[in-house]
Parts: C-alpha cells; sequence; structure tokens
C-alpha cells in the first residue's frame, strides 16, 4: 500500500487493489470544529469525549464508503475476551468490514492528531490503530448499548480512546433528543458518579451508532423467473416466512433456520 499525492493504493484480503483519493494535509479543507462533551460524573479533564466537525469533505467520505463496498460486509461478530468472536443476534445484528491499513490511519491521523489528548493516563499518543472498522446498519439493524474493546499489537501497544468517522450526515438534534429519553432509564445510578459516568459512555457508543450508521447497501428486485416450478415457489415462500419471524424475534435460532432454508431456495434452483 502506498500514500502519494494524495491517492491511496491498497490491497486489502479481498486480493485485489483499491484506490482511495485522499487530500493531503495541506489541502483546502476547512478546519474542524471541536465541541467538548462532559459525561455526568466526569470532572474536565479526567475523561476525554468531543465532537469534529468537517474533518473530511463529502467526496471523500463517499470514497471511504466505495473502498468499503469493494472490499466487502459480513455479519459483525462480538468481542467475547481471550480474542474470541462470537454471533450474538440479541446484541447486534447489523455488518461490518474490516480493512488494516497502516497508510490509511497515518493519513488520518495527518489531520486528526492536533485534536487528540498527547497524553492520557500517562500514556503518549502515537498514533491511530491500523483495523479500521466500518459498520453498516440497514432498518431493523441495531448495536446495544456497549463499552468499545481496545485493539492491542504484537509489541504491546494498545488503544485507550475510540475514534468514531461518521461517514454520513449527523443529526446533532436527533442525537441529543435520543440520548436524553435513553439516558431516562439510569435515574438509579445518579447517586454514583461513577456507574452514571460509565452508563453515559455505553449509551452514547450505541446511539451514535444508531443515528449514522454507513448506509450504502443498493436493493436490486428482481423479477420472477419463467422457469420456477411450485416447488421453488414454496421453497421461497417458506424463506420468507422464516425471515419474518427472525426479524420479529431476534433470535440466534430462529436466525439459523433461516439461512438454512436460504440455502435450501438456492438447491432447489440447481
Amino acid at each position: 500500500m502506498a500514500y502519494d499525492g494524495g491517492t491511496i493504493n491498497f490491497k486489502p484480503s479481498c486480493g485485489h487493489f483499491i484506490t482511495l483519493k485522499v487530500l493531503s494535509k495541506n489541502s483546502k479543507r476547512p478546519r474542524p470544529v471541536k465541541t467538548n462533551i462532559i459525561p455526568p460524573g466526569a470532572k474536565e479533564g479526567e475523561k476525554t469525549a468531543f465532537f469534529l466537525d468537517i474533518v473530511f469533505t463529502e467526496e471523500e467520505c463517499k470514497e471511504l464508503i466505495r473502498c468499503s463496498e469493494e472490499k466487502g460486509y459480513e455479519q459483525a461478530l462480538v468481542n467475547v475476551g481471550g480474542g474470541r468472536q462470537k454471533l450474538m443476534l440479541s446484541a447486534r445484528n447489523n455488518q461490518r468490514c474490516l480493512i488494516d491499513s497502516t497508510e490509511l490511519v497515518d493519513a488520518f491521523w495527518e489531520t486528526l492528531a492536533e485534536f487528540i489528548p498527547q497524553t492520557f493516563y500517562g500514556y503518549k499518543a502515537l498514533g491511530l490503530n491500523e483495523r479500521l472498522r466500518f459498520l453498516r446498519y440497514d432498518p431493523g439493524e441495531y448495536f446495544k448499548p456497549h463499552f468499545n474493546g481496545s485493539y492491542e499489537r504484537k509489541n504491546g501497544e494498545h488503544s485507550m480512546v475510540t475514534v468514531q468517522i461518521y461517514l454520513n450526515e449527523i443529526n446533532l438534534e436527533l442525537f441529543q433528543n435520543l440520548l436524553d429519553e435513553r439516558l431516562k432509564d439510569t435515574v438509579q445510578t445518579k447517586d454514583d458518579p461513577n456507574l452514571l459516568s460509565e452508563t453515559y459512555e455505553s449509551i452514547t457508543t450505541s446511539v451514535l451508532d444508531e443515528i449514522c450508521p454507513v448506509t450504502t447497501r443498493v436493493r436490486t428486485v428482481k423479477s420472477r423467473l419463467p422457469w420456477y416450478d411450485n416447488n421453488i415457489h414454496e421453497e421461497r415462500r417458506i424463506r420468507r416466512r422464516l425471515e419474518r419471524k427472525w426479524r420479529k424475534s431476534r433470535l440466534d435460532t430462529d436466525y439459523d433456520a433461516f439461512l438454512t432454508q436460504k440455502d435450501n431456495v438456492q438447491l432447489a434452483k440447481k
């Protein structure tokens, strides 16, 4: 992968090169606007949370979305500790795309470095970790309140601050209203500042994921082919019924049944 003249070429695990056009630090991009957020129960400087507006141009955001689509999305898993991940549809059912790129995050760091605390709990800021996670949500998909984990390199370096780059337009009024609504359920923690702060962090992460996802999927409606026989029509009818059942229950068992029936439909077509 190379960074040359505002263009990045990289080859992810999909096996072919992807070109991403990125403006350099010295371009005419407007300077980001910073808005600090102090979680309830936290003293200023104890925790760090803030918004940066206009970090990247609309063109750059579209390029990043395009590159993620070219790499491809898959069902998002949940970290369960020990380096293990598990499909937990009751907690999250959205899709994600993972891209590891040192050169790409170095280009991001040129823009973000001056806004990130250079020391945090006695540790020095080194840059962004190279694992980029693109999250995509279709209607009805979600990632329930959660705490973000850390990323650790083989040399022991690990992440301490989450950097989320929103590639779609964010509605700050909707964010604040939804956040206030979710926080109403945390009144029982108001006498414990530490617990309230942790709850705020968890809910904020979930709300941000929900209101500003990467929305890129293109749906194509295919006409019914004339060679479909009654058996195929029946298998497809069962598949649709199982899909509706899963989307209503969000149970892993219903999801497995739906996937099995999808395979049955493909077998019936052969």
